[in-house]
């Protein structure tokens, strides 16, 4: 067996399929021989059944069985488990890729990995499927395979392929990376552009890395081009690998605009990236609630008393968090004030965007998807601003920076940047570079929240102190997904909690980490990390239900749900750490959404400084083809409205 020692399990599937071959090549065996092996297996063999061969084989036998004699068909079928167990996966190159469905499992050695694959087939004219079913012709394995493979075990998905093959239900083809390339390599000049346009890509981003010394102050030169154009009147989209400076030149720029009077509107898409900038949501700019976006027609407006038609320079940071809908939205109001403005003799207001959408898309709730497909008539993938009908209307002048100032070591630098864009070889590096034990201290980034409630669990219990468990209340139609925090919430002092909500004092705001001082009866007293100690009491959500009424999005009440707002934060998911910066921290990588290892990852401001609990796969690194398109200047708009 490949990829390291074979197991007992394996060499006992061996002997077994040897007597198999035995009777195969048996000319004269009849029913009574496959009956004594079906016998022999049931008491002999009981402890492999589930192995795919054996439960395979099973089923052949037991069709020959029933026919009551052993044809030719049959004993060739008996013969061909010998040479699959001995070479299940074919280096043989394929002979068409158009038109064909393809599965891939496990790691690949190609730059970019998996996605690279995907893009190469695509551009051949193959379709790459999840799972492996009769309609696939090709099951491709990666040339790293993969760590379960070592123990006689193949993975699911070719497991699958075999037991298809082995039956006699499906001819699926499985076969190897290098299979695959020798195809593209003769026969598809459009795949291997991908690969070729893939490594300049990489290439470009490993070299582009620099950092700037540790005495520099001031602004790198990427961050005073910002400036330069933000004075002049530009509209800018400033993005760049976390740890450029982004936030600090808007600090540097919303200094000079307050004291050349210009009044300035700063707002982010989440409440915890509005209070890393001192700002406000763009919903509460905008006096709107969350669903109003999501309207066929939502009929923008500019209620009396905002300062949106005063506002001369707005800001929106993470702009990669900001869906398209809302910054379709907020675009048509900034184009009504515009017309208001012009009656006054003032210009259109001034727009900065910031952010990095190769990090973590925003948030698209299962029940939204179709209606955002519905409202843009086209499938809206990671839903991000540029996206929409809008962004090309600001005519954005984009300026990247590339100037790491929050990560000093160059190289770790460059292995970001690698990571940013897809390429595998980044997290290789930083795998080997960062620490080999955990750190004493260290916030844990997780991709789902059960391993961060386990982790938060497990912390809780190591503090010796008094216990307060906070019971939820349910009424109406109250799913588990629904609820924000545990409807059985176990709390102690010195426990380290997140805050669900926004204060309405804007103490705290949702995403707002603290330690709990002391729990009482109906809330707990929290000193937050920004300085200030709060009481905060129980809260109580509204479950909504989005429907469509008229073409209009109605958000219908179902049900409630009252507890304390807050939440365990050891550890966190790697959604909730957007925006922010550690010192330190532990980081699960099982990942599957774009851009979230990324995200994780380049929190850290050393590479010693991050340790990694679990082996990283290639293709836990995702990056979305739609921004890559953006980057690079060849993602194709949707342009509508009127400005």
């Amino acid at each position: 067996m490949q990829f390291g020692k074979t197991s007992e399990k394996t060499r006992r599937v061996g002997k077994l399929i040897k007597e198999v071959t035995a009777l195969g090549q048996h000319q004269k065996a009849d029913i009574d021989d496959v009956r004594g092996l079906l016998e022999l297996i049931e008491t002999e063999y009981s402890d492999v059944q589930d192995d795919v061969f054996v439960s395979s084989l099973v089923a052949v036998l037991r069709d020959i069985d029933k026919d009551g004699r052993v044809d030719s068909v049959e004993r060739n079928l008996l013969l061909s488990f010998e040479k699959t167990l001995d070479e299940p996966i074919s280096n043989e190159p394929i002979t068409e890729v158009s038109g064909q469905n393809f599965v891939l499992t496990g790691d690949f050695d190609i730059q970019g990995g998996k996605q690279t694959i995907e893009e190469m087939i695509s551009a051949a004219g193959g379709v790459v499927k999840s799972s492996t079913s009769k309609k696939v012709q090709y099951v491709v394995r990666g040339n790293k395979g993969s760590e379960a493979w070592s123990f006689g075990n193949f993975g699911t998905k070719i497991e699958k392929a075999l037991t298809l093959n082995l039956t006699g239900k499906a001819q699926i083809k499985i076969v190897s990376e290098n299979a695959l390339l020798a195809y593209f390599k003769r026969n598809s000049q459009d795949a291997m552009d991908v690969l070729h346009n893939q490594k300049a890509r990489f290439d470009a981003q490993w070299n582009s890395a620099k950092v700037v010394s540790n005495t520099f102050t001031g602004l790198t030169n990427g961050q005073q081009k910002v400036f330069d154009l933000v004075k002049s009147g530009h509209n800018v989209y400033l993005t760049g690998l976390g740890g450029t400076g982004k936030s600090y030149v808007l600090n540097k720029i919303i200094e000079w605009a307050d004291k050349t009077g210009k009044n300035v509107i700063v707002c982010a898409p989440t409440g915890i990236a509005a209070l890393n900038i001192g700002g406000s949501t763009i919903h509460r700019a905008l006096d709107i609630s969350p669903n109003k976006t999501l309207q066929m027609d939502p009929s923008p407006a500019i209620k009396d008393g905002s300062p949106i038609p005063e506002c001369d320079l707005m800001i929106i940071d993470e702009i990669s968090m900001c869906r398209m809908d809302l910054f379709d939205y907020l675009s048509e109001v900034l184009f009504m004030a515009a017309r208001m403005r012009k009656k006054e003799g003032k210009p259109c207001c001034q727009l900065v965007v910031v952010g990095d959408f190769c990090q973590l898309p925003p948030v698209v709730q299962k029940s939204e998807r179709p209606i955002l497909e519905q409202k843009y008539g086209f499938d809206v993938g990671g839903a991000y601003a540029f996206m929409g009908n809008y962004w090309n209307r600001w005519s954005f002048e984009a300026v990247e920076l590339t100037e790491a100032i929050r990560q000093r070591d160059s190289s770790f630098v460059a292995a970001l940047n690698a990571c940013r864009v897809g390429d595998t070889r980044g997290v290789h590096w930083i795998s080997e570079h960062s620490s080999k034990r955990p750190i004493e201290n260290a916030i844990v980034l997780c991709g789902r929240n059960s391993k961060a409630d386990s982790e938060n669990n497990k912390r809780l219990r190591m503090i010796d102190a008094p216990f307060t468990t906070y019971v939820g209340e349910k009424t109406g139609e109250v799913e588990e997904r629904d609820i924000p925090t545990p409807e059985h919430l176990t709390l102690k002092p010195g426990a380290r909690v997140m805050s669900l909500i926004n204060d309405r004092e804007d103490t705290y705001m949702n995403g707002t980490l603290g330690t709990v001082i002391e729990c009482e009866k109906d809330g707990v007293t929290v000193a937050f990390d920004g300085g200030q100690t709060k009481f905060v009491p129980l809260y109580s959500w509204n479950i909504t239900k989005p429907t469509m009424v008229d073409g209009k999005t109605r958000s219908k009440p179902i049900g409630t749900y009252k507890q304390v707002p807050l939440k365990l934060a050891w550890a966190i998911t790697i959604h909730k750490s957007q925006g922010q910066t550690f010192d330190s921290a532990t980081v699960f990588p099982e990942c599957w959404d774009y851009g979230q290892l990324y995200t994780a990852l380049s929190r850290l401001t050393r590479v010693e400084n991050l340790y990694i609990a679990e082996p990283v796969n290639d293709s836990f690194l995702k990056t979305s083809p739609d921004v890559i398109k953006f980057l690079e200047g060849h993602y194709e708009g949707h342009l509508h409205g009127e400005s």
